[in-house]
């Protein structure tokens, strides 16, 4: 289930880039893929105005 906040899930997306790229540890990368998936697979980060973006 994705977090209320996209912005929320950014920062914890970049912390675990950021483990990855110091650990090297492939557990981090798929936890960055699980984090940052709903935020390009659904319109829960999309604003409407006047019906367009």
């Amino acid at each position: 289930m994705p977090w209320c906040s996209a912005m929320a899930q950014g920062q914890a997306a970049s912390l675990l880039v950021r483990l990855y790229s110091l650990t090297n540890d492939i557990q981090h990368l798929s936890a960055v893929r699980r984090a940052i998936q709903p935020l390009w697979s659904s319109n829960i980060t999309r604003a409407y105005f006047n019906n367009r973006y």
